[in-house]
């Protein structure tokens, strides 16, 4: 293999680990590149070669950009049909926990470094919470964070609507073809189903309190102990 075919091999591997489905344009491309060389030595086909060269950069160009087009509709699509979830709730959770276990004051630096994230990230967090009169916050030497409330006077369902007023489970429903039957019974199939689970997700947020998980922490980390 010359040093031209493996540099293109390099190329059309990097290629299809950085965007799958581009390595075949890149292929043909190196293809015609090796046909194309083979008539360098032909002083009546430079011209030839010449137009042929520009006629497979473009077509690669061509290629390359409806495989975007194409990539850029499936990853749309994909986002569309996942359902993605919001780990705020749980890790607002540990940390309000955590603080009303320990008392006293947690600077957003510190609850950033528990959490692995950015102290920007915390701020607008617990500034969400602050809002809700969760927990208040006080500036200068010694201040931070700390809850407004004890534990026992904060829901789970408090802190979820601190973080987010709209639906916890929104139906993914389509509306591709609104005017059709079959996909306005699935519409109202799933969005009873998910009606029906956000009834009961809620009631079991507002009848869960942080002391409560305090509590099953506790005992269990009693049991670990023991």
């Amino acid at each position: 293999m010359t040093k031209q075919d493996q540099g293109s091999s390099s190329l059309v591997d990097y290629t299809h680990a950085d965007r799958s489905g581009l390595d075949d344009c890149f292929v043909h491309l190196r293809n015609l590149s090796t046909f194309i060389s083979d008539l360098s030595g032909r002083a009546k086909w430079c011209r030839r070669r010449d137009r042929l060269l520009r006629v497979a950069i473009c077509v690669t160009i061509i290629v390359a950009e409806n495989q975007l087009r194409q990539d850029s509709v499936t990853k749309n699509v994909t986002e569309r049909l996942t359902v993605k979830t919001d780990g705020r709730l749980a890790r607002m959770l540990h940390v309000l926990v955590h603080m009303g276990l320990l008392g006293g004051r947690e600077t957003s630096e510190r609850i950033a470094q528990m959490l692995n994230t950015n102290p920007v990230v915390v701020r607008r967090t617990l500034g969400a919470l602050r809002d809700e009169g969760i927990v208040e916050s006080e500036g200068g030497r010694g201040g931070g964070w700390k809850l407004a409330r004890p534990l026992d006077k904060i829901t789970v369902l408090n802190v979820q609507r601190a973080l987010n007023a709209g639906m916890i489970l929104p139906a993914p429903t389509s509306n591709d073809h609104p005017a059709c039957p079959v996909e306005k019974a699935s519409n109202a199939i799933i969005e009873k189903a998910h009606a029906a689970a956000e009834a009961e997700l809620l009631a079991v947020y507002a009848s869960s309190t942080l002391a409560q998980i305090a509590q099953f922490a506790l005992a269990e980390n009693g049991q670990q102990s023991a």
